[in-house]
């Protein structure tokens, strides 16, 4: 079974806010069920899961999610501008049951969902949508509403970021830092590219993080350091909690000082240096790596093989291909034997490749890991390379000859050939199942 999770278990950046652990039956099950928060030495842990108060089947979780899904992105639809300090809570968390409470969001593009949880828990984007929302549900279309930066903006360099990196790599590093704190957030990890152990939660780190992804915002948005100063100045409740704690306005504070540097280094031209030492996502910051090294199953090694072939292929062809004529491809670069046969015309002795019969699933991944992207032309579906497809120079050059050797047959002989052979091969195991 799989947990169901529910939008109190969650806040921003935090998939471990709160858990039904300790909660006595009888509480846990009414209308209104109050949940324990995570308590310091447990946010230590980074093997520690919150406890649901109720479970779901795998089989009905993995029917509804598309295949290459390995973690959600949700958001709370009740909001509270009385009681709640923060009406824009967006979390990314483990791929679980999820009630109503917690609507989803899926992306295509693998650097989405770090762009949309850095904009969705800025302030400004708080502040923002009180201005849409009224009444206490949170509904799409309210969301749909809610001015976000265009694509390009995260796509370009800006002078206050250093080593001329992409704001989406900026966002990226911070992001991670905050959200990958535990081993079940192991796939988000290694879709922001990141392979080592989760990080530590430290308060003050991430007080600083959030400080500088806010301020980054505030900028993002075009806004003077007095609309700044004012936004921040209408969330009474986060004002309350750090004058009781700290005796002043903290966060208002550190992220206008925040703000004053990046606007300094916007008019010198000179990098904004973090506060954070170590630097965001620095491994230094992270937990001991405990996992035990272990040997790719022969099933990692396929696919691995088949995804360097796929972006071997790709490049040899240098340009947009049809995704039949790349099915026939991976099957001569899978298997000599086949190759072989089609070319010399003999029968075809095996059939298709695992890979290649599974090959949505595969693509899928591929896809999710911008080794390649896809076009859909209403006819046909076109395959490219991705902005993180493997360099020419990583391959070998016998298979580089092979990848040549292959696109030429599938240009002369057609892939209609290759399936007509194929299905003779399907009706002879068929006949032979028969009898």
């Amino acid at each position: 079974f799989a947990p169901l999770y529910e939008a109190k278990l969650t806040f921003q950046y935090d998939h471990r806010a709160a858990s039904f652990a300790g909660v006595a039956e009888e509480a846990r099950f009414r209308i209104h069920a109050w949940a324990n928060e995570t308590q310091p030495a447990q946010y230590a842990d980074p093997h520690f899961a919150i406890l649901p108060r109720f479970w779901v089947a795998e089989s009905e979780v993995a029917c509804r999610l598309k295949s290459n899904v390995s973690f959600l992105f949700g958001f709370r639809n009740a909001i509270s501008a009385v009681a709640d300090s923060r009406s824009f809570v967006a979390s990314i968390f483990p791929a679980v049951g999820v009630g109503n409470s917690l609507p989803l969001i899926h992306f295509e593009d693998a650097a989405a969902p770090i762009v949309f949880l850095a904009a969705f828990n800025a302030f400004v984007l708080d502040y923002l949508l009180r201005q849409k929302a009224s009444g206490g549900n949170l509904n799409f279309y309210i969301i749909k509403q809610i001015p976000l930066p265009h694509r390009s903006t995260f796509e370009r360099t800006y002078s206050w970021i250093s080593g001329n990196q992409p704001l989406k790599d900026w966002l990226r590093e911070r992001v991670l830092e905050l959200t990958y704190t535990a081993w079940d957030l192991e796939p988000f990890a290694r879709d922001c590219g990141y392979a080592g152990p989760p990080f530590r939660w430290d308060e003050e780190r991430r007080f600083l993080l959030r400080a500088e992804l806010d301020a980054a915002f505030f900028h993002l948005y075009g806004l003077s350091r007095d609309d700044t100063a004012y936004i921040l100045d209408t969330f009474p409740i986060v004002r309350r909690k750090d004058l009781a704690q700290h005796g002043t306005y903290r966060t208002k504070d550190t992220i206008l000082e925040i703000y004053d540097a990046m606007a300094e280094s916007t008019r010198t031209g000179q990098p904004y240096q973090t506060r954070l030492d170590p630097p965001p996502a620095d491994p230094r910051v992270a937990h001991p790596d405990t996992r035990k090294v272990r040997q790719p199953t022969v099933i990692q090694i396929q696919e691995a093989r088949s995804s360097a072939f796929m972006q071997l292929l790709l490049r040899q062809w240098g340009k947009p291909v049809d995704r039949g004529a790349l099915e026939v491809g991976m099957i001569l670069m899978l298997n000599d034997d086949l190759r072989t046969a089609i070319v010399q015309q003999q029968p075809m002795q095996s059939g298709w490749p695992t890979i290649v019969q599974k090959l949505d699933l595969f693509l899928g991944r591929m896809k999710a890991s911008e080794f390649i992207q896809d076009q859909d032309t209403g006819t046909r579906q076109l395959i490219s390379l991705g902005p993180q497809a493997a360099p020419l120079s990583r391959f070998s050059d016998k298979d580089r000859q092979k990848a040549e050797e292959t696109v030429r047959i599938v240009s002369e002989i057609g892939e209609a050939r290759v399936r007509a052979q194929f299905a003779q091969v399907e009706s002879h195991a068929e006949l032979e199942l028969v009898s």
